[in-house]
């Protein structure tokens, strides 16, 4: 008992690891290399942007076929490749000089990072969790908010001390770092494969639950059109953090103010994500989805009327309540709608469509700024996003609350 008890905590630091490498150090903290990269090769801010985009454009085309090559490969093998590409992706952006380069680096970081983001974490503690397994995903969530509340103002002290290029050599280390517990503690993406049952175990009525539910998923049916439209918007909301400092510096604050904003941010981040757990696991996905993302368009209705540090460390707290939804939030919701046995069905999807909801924003809120000179109108575009995806929320929860599990797969 004690030696599956000590698995169950390897599986929690190993998900945290990848977690925090693939969301808080290459996602989250990414943002305060845009503006002096972009003036040091004197290029727009878009355009720097744009191997984002591509890295997301690439972690979208992965996250399809991910699933099938964990029925191929052991996942170990899976997971080296993955910690070591996106290091040396990363650590190779110190030594680039064109946009080019950028580009090409993204896209081998976009396909190595898909490789342990958020599906393969989230696929791992369904398996290997059953009891609590609201919190406990949202415990492991919350290592990406804390990664990018305390690296994104050490990267921004780094770049004005050592420059853009040694700051990149700092971020592959630091990601490795994060990667270890993955490459050299015990892992399988089940726990049956190592003699051991999910924490918790699985009681008669999760059985006869999963048994009852078709195997089938209609993809144009409402409910997963509402969820793919759902996962596809806030990601395209969760972009807007990566320019958080050059909107500070638009508004006329310090690159300091909008390095703390971003940890701002991610403590919203972190405190969102155990707050989400906690709400699902007793009222429920949909409920707790509708809560953040009503604090969500509250926080962005501060960004745009704010004039003190204030309003907008405040209302940055509460933007950061958006990566509960995208990270924990999303992965509860299809759970419960479509159930565990369609979760490596419906997720990839998702996932694919939260990527590309990424990986056109990061470039398009950059080039809106290039050319219209304000942030203004990407974030009110972003609260229309945020009342249609209530909107959207309150039809599935009647629909749950008038017909049995079965019709939900749809």
């Amino acid at each position: 008992m004690k030696k599956q008890n000590l698995q169950y905590l390897y599986i929690v630091l190993i998900c945290m690891g990848l977690y925090g490498s693939s969301c808080g150090i290459l996602g989250n903290s990414v943002g305060v290399f845009y503006t002096p990269v972009a003036e040091d090769l004197g290029v727009f801010r878009g355009s720097f942007a744009m191997h984002m985009t591509m890295q997301s454009l690439a972690g979208a085309g992965m996250s399809l076929i991910i699933p099938g090559l964990m029925k191929r490969f052991p996942l170990k093998s899976i997971l080296w490749f993955g910690v070591l590409a996106t290091t040396g992706s990363t650590l190779l952006m110190g030594f680039a000089n064109k946009l080019w380069q950028f580009n090409v680096l993204g896209i081998l970081r976009g396909i190595s990072l898909s490789t342990f983001s958020v599906f393969t974490v989230t696929y791992i503690l369904n398996n290997w969790f059953v009891k609590n397994h609201g919190i406990i995903t949202s415990c492991v969530m919350t290592i990406s908010g804390l990664a990018g509340a305390v690296l994104s103002p050490l990267f921004s002290v780094c770049i004005e001390s050592f420059g853009w290029r040694i700051s990149y050599g700092i971020m592959a280390v630091i990601n490795l770092l994060f990667g270890l517990p993955a490459l050299f503690l015990p892992i399988r993406l089940y726990p049956e494969e190592m003699g051991f049952s999910p924490y918790g175990g699985i009681n008669d009525e999760t059985e006869k639950t999963e048994k009852t539910q078709s195997s089938e998923v209609k993809y144009l049916g409402f409910t997963f059109i509402s969820v793919f439209i759902i996962s596809m918007t806030c990601n395209i909301i969760v972009s807007m953090t990566q320019h958080f400092p050059g909107y500070a510096q638009s508004l006329g604050y310090s690159a300091t103010v909008g390095a703390f904003m971003v940890t701002a941010v991610m403590t919203g981040n972190i405190s969102s994500k155990l707050i989400i757990g906690i709400i699902s696991d007793k009222f429920g996905s949909i409920r707790s989805n509708s809560i953040m993302i009503a604090l969500t368009i509250a926080a962005m209705v501060a960004l745009l009327t704010g004039n003190s540090d204030l309003f907008m460390y405040g209302g940055a707290f509460l933007f950061g309540f958006i990566y509960s939804i995208s990270a924990v939030g999303i992965a509860l919701l299809i759970k419960d709608v479509f159930g565990k046995e369609n979760y490596s069905k419906t997720y990839p999807i998702c996932a694919f469509a939260m990527s590309i909801g990424g990986a056109v924003s990061t470039s398009l809120i950059g080039y809106s700024y290039d050319f219209f000179h304000t942030y203004t109108y990407a974030i009110v575009l972003m609260i229309v996003f945020q009342v249609i995806n209530i909107f959207l929320l309150v039809l599935l929860r009647k629909k749950n609350e008038t017909k049995d599990i079965k019709a939900h797969i749809v």
